[in-house]
């Protein structure tokens, strides 16, 4: 999806469409769930961080592959804004942080034609563990 506005209302249909269309992939609920999350995340960071300085609301660029040959799904969320920090809040900033986490894999590219987050699952990887609640 391209020219998608960097709007706190669209991230939430571009996540519920993307939910409703994880469900048709070999992948299993936690790992569904573990995608929407991450995308939802790298989404909200382009809302939060990439048009701070600009009038109106930017977009962002939405790629959503899945290969039936390696079992891989490839995600990208690009932006073409400048990162910018917003006021510092002790409670934020773990945005990536958490899609590396909640993904096989993931680079974050910082240029000044914008910022791309691309995250990796792979439906055939180990299940990731539980975390333990004491």
């Amino acid at each position: 999806m391209s020219g998608v506005p960097a709007d706190a209302l669209c991230i939430g249909a571009v996540r519920r469409a993307l939910a409703a269309w994880l469900h048709i992939l070999p992948f299993d609920d936690a790992c569904r769930a573990d995608v929407v999350l991450a995308v939802y995340e790298a989404m909200a960071n382009v809302v939060d961080h990439a048009y701070l300085d600009t009038d109106g609301v930017g977009t962002m660029q939405i790629s959503v592959t899945f290969s039936m040959d390696d079992g891989t799904l490839d995600v990208t969320v690009a932006d073409l804004g400048q990162w910018k920090l917003p006021v510092h809040n002790a409670l934020r900033g773990n945005g990536l942080r958490l899609v590396a986490a909640l993904s096989t894999s993931s680079t974050v590219d910082r240029s000044p034609a914008g910022t791309t987050v691309r995250a990796r699952w792979s439906s055939t990887a180990p299940p990731r563990p539980e975390p333990a609640f004491h």
